[in-house]
Order: structure tokens, then C-alpha cells, then sequence
């Protein structure tokens, strides 16, 4: 990998993409690279306004980013999480629909330390975000819907007017959530990776 910079990898893959005319595998490839920071805003953005485009490929774009998600680089691995969980968060929910229809289970790949790091941490870090994932797409697959996307407040919040039946039907599903983000433990990622944090305000 060259320091501060794509690897040598990751530029012939976005060119071939390029050459075979493959735009979405080419900004999923730029989103994911093995550059040391997290996926850049612009190429999050394309991916964004692109599930809300009727004529769009949603499997595609998910698949291509479930393929790199177990890339035997922790940094492709972990970039390629990070754009799911905005895609689910940010997205049209026909992504989120799909993941969680998806019979893929994401998973920590075989890492594979390129950088000179102690990769061992990651590797658990990043098989606890893809626990954490796997549950929103579980959850989603039950509900049919997103609890971090439901309406909040005091009064008249989702979970406060639910019926009682269906809110002890509902509880454990959200306590599993809560049970996976506690083990994610998002300040582990400060150590090796700095990337922008603000998506974590949707976990």
C-alpha cells in the first residue's frame, strides 16, 4: 500500500471498473479503499442518491459492498461496514428492505495485516460491528422497520404508544440491538483508525 494513499490494488480495480463501464463497483471500490481514513463524503453521497433512483440496482450495490466487506484487508472490511450501516441509516429503505431479505451473514474476514499493525483488535472490532449490523438487519426482517428511525419523543414516541402486546413482543429485539452496541465498543476504533463518527448518533 503506498503511505496516505490508494494501493496499487485499489487504482486498478476503480480503472478496470472504469474501462468496463461499471459505475457503481468503481465508487464502491473508492469507498472502500485501503487508504487509512474512512470512506470519503463524496463517494458515500453518489452511493446515497443512488438507492433513491428508481431505475438503480440496489442488490447490486449491496452485494458489491458485502463482497468487500470480507476483503482480507481490516481497512476494506471495516470501510466497506462503515458504508452499509449509512446506506441502511441515510439510504432509501428499499436497501435496508434488501439487506435484511438477504440471506448474507456479515462477518469478520480472514485479516490479513498489511500495514505493519497488530491486527488482532480489528479483527475483533470489526466482527463485533458486523454483530451489530447483522441484529438492525434482523430486527428490520421482524419489525419491518428501523427502531433507530422510529418517531421519538415524550408523550407521543413510537415505543410509548405501542400497544402492550406488541411492545413485549418488541423489547427483547430492541434489547439485542442495545446488547450488540455495548459490545461494539466504538471508542476501540480511536486506536488505529480515525475516521468521521457521526454516523455512530444512528446506532
Amino acid at each position: 500500500m503506498q503511505a496516505g494513499g490508494q494501493s496499487i490494488l485499489d487504482r486498478i480495480l476503480a480503472a478496470k471498473n472504469t474501462i468496463a463501464g461499471q459505475a457503481i463497483a468503481k465508487v464502491v471500490c473508492k469507498a472502500t479503499t485501503e487508504e487509512v481514513t474512512g470512506p470519503k463524503r463524496k463517494h458515500v453521497d453518489f452511493l446515497l442518491q443512488l438507492t433513491h433512483q428508481a431505475n438503480a440496482s440496489i442488490p447490486d450495490t449491496a452485494d458489491l459492498l458485502m463482497e468487500r466487506s470480507q476483503n482480507t484487508s481490516w481497512v476494506v472490511a471495516f470501510k466497506s461496514l462503515i458504508t452499509i450501516h449509512q446506506l441502511m441509516a441515510y439510504g432509501n429503505e428499499r436497501f435496508e428492505s434488501y439487506m435484511a431479505s438477504h440471506n448474507y451473514h456479515l462477518q469478520a474476514p480472514g485479516i490479513v495485516d498489511r500495514m505493519g499493525m497488530s491486527s488482532s483488535d480489528m479483527f475483533i472490532y470489526i466482527g463485533r460491528y458486523a454483530d451489530y449490523l447483522n441484529e438492525k438487519r434482523e430486527a428490520y426482517k421482524i419489525m419491518g422497520y428501523d427502531f433507530c428511525k422510529i418517531e421519538r419523543g415524550k408523550n407521543d414516541g413510537t415505543l410509548r404508544i405501542m400497544p402492550l402486546d406488541k411492545l413485549f413482543k418488541t423489547l427483547p429485539i430492541i434489547l439485542k440491538q442495545i446488547d450488540a452496541i455495548l459490545r461494539f465498543d466504538v471508542s476501540l476504533s480511536r486506536v488505529k483508525f480515525k475516521t468521521d463518527c457521526s454516523m455512530y448518533s444512528e446506532l
